[in-house]
């Protein structure tokens, strides 16, 4: 925005548009000052600006102005509105079926998310992207023709942006067709470019604005010149996009910090069904099971335990995260985020000074995965009491399992009746459990599953007396 008080007394804001960096939108109000000798004064002060995203702002105006001057103005933000914050794609396709403004955010996970809309020209769709500018590889404009027995040739186009594994598709983002039985591929093309059926700005997580758009190498017409057949061709568009001159730096919102106490507990998000935020816990240095749904995004932090904290605690928290009813999920570090499946958990960013949370995946029959924040590496790291199964002995052991076929390992979370201390492992080629430190057998009736929620099943729980048969 650039507002000014002209030579002839007005007040001039010149301001741009989402899809561009030039200052083409102007609002001219007359008379904001008056002559006097040799000077211009101020004779209306009380104006007040409000935009869409709620910011409310007054300008700097000087009470005096020398004639003939023309003064640049600064503004003076009263209250700082609140933008809408965008809503988190995970499903593979999302409808936009309104003609308002939109905003959606992108999240790492999944492949491929594909935009649908509604002929939208004249609003804006802003798409944050959790990726940064540099990750971008490969931006494509896939384009495919028809020209039916009896009428003009008509082309269109998808806008396809690659980060690696990960794409994002806009689908039937412009078409245009001829006027004349002539086949002007190159007019077809040039008229795409300048009247798209709907207008995307992508914001990178850098910072960096671009205009999702047809460039010039997308005016160049294929090869072949028969288009009497159905055809379908893509064109690369070369890297890096042309960027706006603007920065936006976005971090999705999150919900109120829900304090997770200092005793162990347990806790199953809850997921919406329009996400515009992350679910946000505060550890107070205990253990903590999150139960991990699909199609979230959470933040999990421990304040007390950072370098920087008012009251320092003595150690950190551990989150042991029950992603068991998820099936079979890839699991991912990157940075600071915690990918497990379609869902991301986003971890601190730790200094030499902070105490380090301990984080645990259990995946499907209890195996765990331990995340090293320290060297950023996740490994296999036993299995967990409380969701592992004795495999059939008479079978082959589950695929959830076979990583482990040939080790004894240590199991979290189970305790000998008789000895407390004990550290307990489980022998997948032998089928049977052991206490670690000597290698001997020991019969699962003299071990106990310890940390359990309250609404998990009673798996190694000792029989109620009630229930035990009269002699």
């Amino acid at each position: 925005m650039n507002p000014l008080i002209s030579r002839v007394n007005d007040l001039v804001i010149r301001s741009g548009f989402e899809t561009s960096d030039h200052l083409k939108n102007v609002l001219t109000i007359h008379d904001v000052y008056t002559n006097t000798e040799h000077t211009r004064k101020l004779s209306n002060k009380n104006l007040v600006f409000v935009t869409s995203d709620d910011f409310h702002f007054r300008l700097d105006l000087p009470d005096t102005i020398p004639d003939g001057h023309t003064v640049e103005i600064t503004e003076i933000f009263l209250k700082r509105g609140k933008p809408v914050n965008p809503i988190i794609i995970y499903a593979a396709e999302c409808w936009i079926r309104h003609r308002k403004p939109a905003a959606y955010y992108v999240p790492r996970t999944g492949k491929t998310t594909t935009f649908y809309a509604v002929l939208r020209s004249d609003v804006i769709t802003r798409i944050y992207l959790d990726f940064r500018s540099d990750e971008l590889t490969k931006a494509e404009a896939h384009f495919f023709s028809d020209k039916p027995k009896s009428y003009h040739l008509t082309v269109g186009c998808h806008l396809v942006y690659h980060f690696g594994a990960k794409s994002i598709k806009l689908n039937y983002y412009s078409a245009a067709r001829n006027e004349d039985d002539h086949d002007n591929i190159t007019k077809i093309l040039r008229t795409m470019a300048v009247r798209p059926f709907s207008r995307y700005v992508l914001i990178f997580k850098d910072g960096v604005v671009a205009d999702a758009e047809l460039t010039a190498q997308t005016e160049i017409a294929p090869a072949f010149t028969d288009f009497t057949v159905s055809r379908d061709w893509v064109t690369q568009m070369k890297l890096p996009l042309e960027v706006r001159s603007q920065r936006y730096f976005h971090n999705l919102a999150e919900k109120a910090a829900e304090p997770m106490g200092r005793t162990r507990v347990c806790a199953t998000p809850i997921r919406l069904a329009v996400q515009t935020d992350m679910d946000n816990y505060e550890g107070e240095g205990s253990s903590y099971l999150i139960h991990v749904l699909p199609d979230m995004t959470i933040k999990l932090s421990t304040p007390g335990a950072l370098a920087d904290a008012k009251v320092r605690l003595p150690y950190s928290s551990t989150w042991e995260l029950d992603a068991t009813q998820l099936g079979k999920v890839e699991i991912r570090l990157e940075e600071n985020r915690l990918s497990i499946g379609t869902t991301t958990f986003y971890l601190p960013v730790y200094g030499s000074e902070d105490l380090i949370d301990q984080v645990r995946v259990i995946t499907t029959g209890g195996v765990v995965h331990t995340v090293d924040l320290v060297f950023d590496r996740i490994y296999l790291d036993g299995l967990d009491a409380r969701f592992f199964e004795e495999p059939d002995a008479s079978k082959a052991l589950p695929p959830y399992l076979a990583a482990l076929a040939n080790d004894e390992v240590k199991v979290w979370n189970v305790i000998c009746v008789n000895d407390e201390t004990a550290r307990v492992g489980y022998n997948l080629a032998a089928h049977g459990w052991v206490l670690r430190a000597d290698k001997s057998r020991i019969e699962k009736s003299a071990l106990r599953v310890v940390n359990r929620c309250s609404h998990q099943t009673n798996i190694f729980r000792p029989v109620s007396l009630m229930k035990v048969p009269p002699a």
